[in-house]
């Protein structure tokens, strides 16, 4: 079975994944590196974003699988992407709390590493969730 026979198939899921590792690695250096040299000083607003983000991404999913039950084309959207889509949001819920909880300071590494973080499970949630509504989309069709 190929890619293109199935939306759900084993290479479509990876292909998805490693599209949603690969941008948020860049990006989750890109962004402790920024924060390191102290571009990025709203870091309160960054992570108190990212957890909102999450949050309302993961009713929005438990919404859409229970109003989904009777139209099974989008069941299975949901149920392939469930795994990436709850690591990313579940990791940037937990990310973001962290960096919410601890004191961040520019010149530290440590929270460079946790600025990156945050913006690894982010990016990684909002691939998902743009592969989600695409799969979505041709449901409709």
């Amino acid at each position: 079975m190929s890619c293109k026979q199935n939306e759900c198939s084993c290479c479509a899921r990876a292909t998805k994944t490693i599209a949603g590792i690969v941008s948020g690695v860049i990006l989750g250096i890109i962004g402790g590196i920024l924060f390191a040299n102290s571009i990025i000083v709203a870091t309160f607003t960054t992570a108190l974003t990212a957890l909102i983000t999450a949050i309302i991404f993961l009713f929005t999913v438990i919404i859409l699988s229970a109003v989904s039950e009777c139209h099974s084309k989008i069941k299975t959207c949901i149920k392939c992407s469930a795994g990436g889509i709850f690591f990313g949001i579940f990791g940037t819920i937990l990310a973001s709390i962290f960096a919410l909880s601890v004191e961040l300071v520019a010149e530290s590494v440590f929270s460079a590493v946790i600025v990156g973080f945050v913006f690894f499970f982010f990016t990684f949630m909002l691939v998902e969730m743009l592969f989600l509504t695409l799969c979505t989309s041709k449901c409709r069709e």
